[in-house]
């Protein structure tokens, strides 16, 4: 587990793989327990919508309050670790489809221009994404370390980070 980006390797030729919501950015109110406790608290009343009634509060977060990035200085010097590397980068997030315009908003806002997958499932993603890059390595960074296990479970090659930042903590 890594707190913070100054800890990801970057090799050269890479392609990173980054996570989007508690990986690059965050909202208020949304910190690494938010939704563990917030579905504990919505299973109390009713265990079958739990789920859902935490992802319509997470919603209503994410199109009401703006975003930050996680850390501005060592996002943006990883950023230039990975240009200095002769890498690039991509984010795959579990984000819905029909979220895509105000992902978009929410990337210019801190000026991050790069190909944005939505999936549920990022090991199948990504297993279709290796197909359609051709690097020396891959890096995958996420704050979910369910994503971290499924992508490891099948891409052995791929080199992991599970995220959880020391600004949400």
């Amino acid at each position: 587990m890594i707190k913070n980006y100054n800890e990801i390797d970057v090799l050269n030729n890479s392609l990173v793989i980054f996570d989007l919501d508690e990986t690059i950015i965050r909202f208020p109110y949304v910190t690494s327990k938010w939704w563990e406790n917030t579905k504990k608290a919505y299973a109390l009343i009713d265990e079958k919508t739990a789920d859902l009634r935490a992802y319509s509060d997470w919603l209503y977060i994410i199109k009401t309050y703006e975003p930050s990035l996680l850390d501005i200085i060592e996002f943006n010097n990883l950023l230039e670790r990975i240009k200095e590397s002769n890498s690039s980068f991509i984010i795959v997030t579990a984000r819905n489809i029909q979220l895509k315009d105000i992902t978009v908003i929410h990337l210019q806002q801190f000026g991050i221009s790069c190909d944005v997958y939505y999936t549920l499932d990022k090991r199948i993603t990504i297993n279709a994404i290796k197909k359609n890059y051709v690097y020396n390595h891959i890096i995958f960074i996420d704050d979910n370390p369910k994503y971290i296990k499924q992508v490891e479970e099948i891409n052995t090659e791929i080199i992991t980070y599970y995220m959880k930042h020391e600004n949400l903590i």
